[in-house]
């Protein structure tokens, strides 16, 4: 599996010492759109169409289900780090 050349990002915790590398990717995002797709713009961008609107978080869980499916991953390992409230975001995905 290729992950792309996307920023590589090192989480550490003293409480249960837990380790995660995850990468960084950036993912600009149209909301309401008829149709949904999810394309490659570069090796760390994508661009994200959802039928879901920007109301209520409801298009971001469906952005957040998209990159999901397209590293193989549970939604829920997918944080969102920058972006919450625009079209253009960041997203942490473990390796």
């Amino acid at each position: 599996m290729e992950w792309g050349a996307g920023f590589v990002f090192i989480q550490y915790s003293t409480f249960d010492i837990q380790y995660s590398i995850c990468m960084y990717i950036r993912v600009r995002v149209v909301a309401g759109a008829k149709k949904e797709s999810f394309e490659a713009s570069a090796e760390d961008s994508f661009l994200v169409s959802v039928k879901e609107p920007a109301e209520q978080n409801r298009a971001n869980k469906r952005v957040l289900e998209l990159v999901a499916k397209h590293f193989g991953i549970e939604p829920k390992q997918i944080r969102i780090i920058s972006g919450h409230h625009s079209s253009g975001k960041i997203l942490s995905v473990p390796l």
